[in-house]
């Protein structure tokens, strides 16, 4: 500040104008036809956002890492590390950008994770992680189960579960019915896989009587070469007509039990020998491990997972409808259940930030 003549503080000019942060709201209003059309351009684009986004219970994450999963059955904790977690870790441990390598190792099963460093491709280390181990399959044991490298991600997670219930039913027919549902749900769009769980497999059952095959010396390969030579398809070759050539095949494969029971297995004193007479031969389940109970009462499962960049709701209008559809025409002791509905939980999700927003 300063004094004129006349006793009056006079300012610097620079003091008396506005500050230039203060413009903007002059020119928002002097210019509104703009400054409203900025708004609804800014709207609409949020709307279309808010439409077309992927909807799922959490955000799909691909971490760098991979787990090498191996089923060897039978096998003890100490072959199990020599004979696969080694070289398994020497193989993976030849990449770049490790952080940290994990081996798991219970009767039967191994688990190698490895973690990458934070930053890395993951898609290209995941891809690393299977090459490493395709390269040394011929140097692990020939009879494995099976192996298996998963990608880390949360897209694997299931957005549906459903449970086929009953306690009176045979398994085979909740099977059946499941299954039908599985192809139906499969061809939604944007369903990744599906899946059923907690059931045998219905297998047909040999039971031999060993008394009467002693009597007529008859042996278990004996049995077992002749069921197998009668179920194995085997190329006929061709047959030449002059001009025309058929092409001659021949199908051993068994379609039912009666077939199996008149399998041809010996002769004893001129007479031929079915198997049936030296074995009862019946449908059964093979031996079951787990059972899958729903609300108390024995169930089969099937899971579905949706695709990446999927909206959930848009997947859910599909398959409400064939869910219906298939429990309109299940058998009265049949109950399809929902177990779990991520939809759900999305719903609620959304509700609650619009309700946040507002």
């Amino acid at each position: 500040k300063y004094k004129n003549c006349d006793g009056y503080h006079i300012l610097p000019e620079s003091i008396n104008q506005p500050p230039k942060l203060m413009k903007l709201p002059k020119i928002a209003i002097d210019n509104y036809q703009f400054t409203i059309m900025i708004f609804i351009l800014l709207v609409i684009a949020g709307l279309t956002s808010y439409f077309t986004m992927p909807r799922t219970e959490n955000p799909i994450i691909y971490m760098p890492g991979a787990s090498v999963a191996v089923i060897y059955p039978g096998a003890n904790p100490n072959d199990l590390e020599q004979l696969i977690a080694i070289p398994i870790e020497e193989a993976i441990n030849e990449l770049e950008d490790i952080n940290n390598l994990e081996t798991t190792i219970r009767d039967g099963f191994v688990n190698v994770a490895v973690e990458f460093v934070y930053g890395t491709d993951a898609k290209e280390k995941y891809n690393d992680v299977v090459d490493k181990v395709n390269d040394i399959k011929n140097r692990l044991p020939r009879d494995i189960y099976s192996i298996e490298t998963i990608r880390w991600t949360s897209g694997d997670v299931n957005i549906l579960q459903l449970a086929l219930v009953s306690d009176s039913v045979e398994y085979y027919e909740l099977e059946e019915a499941a299954d039908k549902l599985k192809k139906d749900i499969e061809k939604v769009n944007g369903i990744r896989k599906v899946e059923l769980f907690a059931y045998p497999e219905r297998e047909i059952r040999v039971s031999l009587d060993i008394e009467k095959m002693a009597q007529m010396n008859i042996s278990i390969d004996q049995v077992a070469s002749a069921i197998r030579s009668n179920n194995a398809n085997i190329p006929g070759g061709s047959l030449d007509l002059g001009s025309r050539n058929f092409t001659i095949k021949t199908s051993g494969s068994y379609d039912n039990p009666d077939e199996i029971k008149n399998t041809v297995i010996s002769s004893y004193n001129g007479q031929l020998i079915y198997l049936k007479h030296v074995a009862d031969v019946v449908f059964d389940y093979e031996d079951q491990d787990h059972m899958g109970r729903y609300m108390g009462q024995r169930s089969v499962f099937l899971v579905a997972g949706q695709k990446d960049a999927v909206n959930i709701f848009n997947i859910m209008e599909d398959v409400y409808p064939l869910i219906e559809r298939h429990r309109k025409s299940l058998e009265p002791d049949i109950q399809l259940l929902t177990v779990f509905d991520q939809s759900e939980f999305v719903d609620e999700r959304i509700n609650g930030f619009l309700k946040n927003l507002f």
